[in-house]
């Protein structure tokens, strides 16, 4: 039982990541990647009512205002957010 849980806990998610990264641009996946931890703290306080520490909380803040504020290199320097690019 205990192969087969490590199986499910490390493979599966692995091999679902590499599929996703072939199938999605660069922007998109990196986009959601980032934003994963955001989403496993919310997921967390409203299932398990854990409550996210201040440090967690600024953690999270930072790396959705540096996902707002990062210009991504495809954009040509214009100054348009990687985020606007993606959604559009």
């Amino acid at each position: 039982m205990g192969s087969r849980c490590r199986h499910l806990l490390f493979g599966r998610p692995y091999v679902t990541d590499q599929l996703a990264m072939a199938r999605m641009p660069r922007a998109t996946f990196a986009l959601m990647l980032a934003l994963m931890p955001a989403c496993a703290t919310a997921i967390g306080a409203v299932v398990l009512g854990r409550v996210p520490t201040a440090e967690e909380l600024c953690g999270i803040g930072l790396v959705v205002v540096g996902l707002l504020v990062h210009v991504s290199p495809e954009a040509g320097g214009t100054g348009q957010p990687a985020l606007e690019q993606t959604a559009g």
